[in-house]
């Protein structure tokens, strides 16, 4: 269009091509059979951003079509597909361990073990299970874990001196509670120093003990919050899983 002289947004062929793109993903958003990527869109704009990864991986010469079970990712060998690329063979790869994620935590280390032990012997109504589970969110050993620690963490081994150093804390405010502790984990995963200086950083409105306390109880994931980005900077770094302007 712009070598013969014409618009390329008011142009013909231009109209006709976005016509049939929006067509086109307007109809897959509606037939996709891989329900957990289907979305509808009020705007018709973005329904040509809505064409199913996996189905484009398939049309591209990936070897099938992917399914996705949680965090499991299997192939579906029913189905016609092309020869395989292999550069797609390379990106599927990719996705998949992406996909399916983290490794496995090594539970059955002694530094695990006794630490697990700590949080089943001073959280109140704590069973193994659960222990092993905060001790994958203390320690980044899940996706959700890694958004709260960011690059400051990933798969460390806990300390078992550290942790009953959390739990004594806990204690003495009378959080060491199942219920409490399973709504913010990471918190096992914290120091007794970023503890005790969680307050410090605290908006003003919660600067007092017992105005902080209240807060905390109520909403456990406060006491990971250790920055304010508005007072320090004036505008977002980034840090949104640990500052207290979320």
């Amino acid at each position: 269009c712009l070598k013969r002289g014409f618009s390329p947004t008011k142009s013909p062929l231009a109209v006709t091509v976005r016509v049939v793109l929006l067509s086109c993903g307007l109809v897959h958003s509606m037939t996709c059979k891989h329900k957990h990527r289907r979305r509808s869109y009020a705007a018709p704009v973005a329904a040509m951003f809505t064409v199913c990864g996996y189905c484009c991986l398939q049309a591209w010469g990936a070897p099938s079509a992917w399914s996705v079970t949680g965090t499991q990712v299997s192939p579906l060998t029913a189905g016609r597909f092309l020869k395989p690329r292999a550069s797609s063979v390379a990106t599927l790869s990719k996705v998949r361990q992406r996909a399916v994620g983290t490794k496995e935590a090594p539970t059955q280390a002694p530094e695990w073990t006794s630490s697990a032990e700590v949080l089943v012997a001073g959280i109140e109504g704590c069973s193994p299970e659960d222990a092993n589970a905060w001790l994958q969110e203390g320690f980044a050993w899940t996706r959700k874990a890694r958004r709260f620690w960011r690059t400051s963490r990933s798969e460390a081994m806990p300390s078992p001196d550290s942790v009953r150093g959390v739990v004594e804390w806990l204690k003495s405010k009378g959080l060491a509670q199942r219920g409490w502790v399973t709504k913010f984990p990471e918190v096992v995963g914290l120091d007794v120093e970023e503890l005790e200086g969680a307050k410090s950083t605290a908006p003003s409105y919660l600067k007092a003990e017992e105005a902080y306390m209240k807060a905390i109880k109520a909403n456990p994931q406060l006491l990971g919050k250790n920055y304010d980005c508005l007072e320090e900077h004036e505008s977002c770094q980034g840090r949104c899983s640990r500052c207290w302007n979320t």
